[in-house]
């Protein structure tokens, strides 16, 4: 793991010495043409060789002659096929670690929206009750009122 600049800078100078010395290699191949060693313990030529001044690449083969070319439908029917499966297996597991992290966040966002409104009912509660205990004390006071205007004679106006 490269943790430092340091580490960063070493390891770019790294990749770019072994892209250089591919690059080399590759060059010598292409203009030599090495002899490589096949299984069988006979030397063949390289693969792939430049000819002439242009440098024109051309490819040896064992068997010169071209596979014949399938079927259109054939192939397609077949890529279809594998394609199909493939993304059909790869998907179904993916459906399912999705629909767990959906099931966990769903439960999570309903555990925090219940205890929300858990504390919005304690809290509308206490306040209904402030409220009664305020309502009562009026009616108290009112009706004490009442009971004093009723004790007085009215005072009759006389011009």
């Amino acid at each position: 793991m490269v943790s430092t600049t340091k580490d960063i800078e070493y390891s770019a100078c790294e990749l770019r010495r072994m892209m250089l010395e591919h690059a080399t290699r590759m060059a010598a191949r292409e203009t030599q043409g090495i002899a490589v060693e096949n299984g069988e313990g006979s030397i063949r030529s390289a693969p792939v060789q430049k000819f002439g001044a242009e440098g024109v690449l051309y490819r040896e083969h064992d068997n010169n002659a071209s596979a014949p070319a399938p079927a259109v439908d054939a192939v397609s029917a077949d890529w279809n096929g594998w394609f199909t499966a493939s993304f059909a297996l790869h998907t179904e597991a993916e459906r399912k670690v999705v629909a767990e992290a959906i099931a966990e966040v769903g439960a999570h966002i309903q555990s925090e929206m219940r205890q929300e409104l858990a504390a919005e009912i304690l809290k509308r509660d206490r306040e209904i009750a402030t409220l009664r205990n305020e309502l009562c004390e009026v009616k108290g006071l009112v009706g004490g009122l009442v009971t004093l205007l009723g004790q007085q004679k009215p005072k009759l106006w006389t011009p």
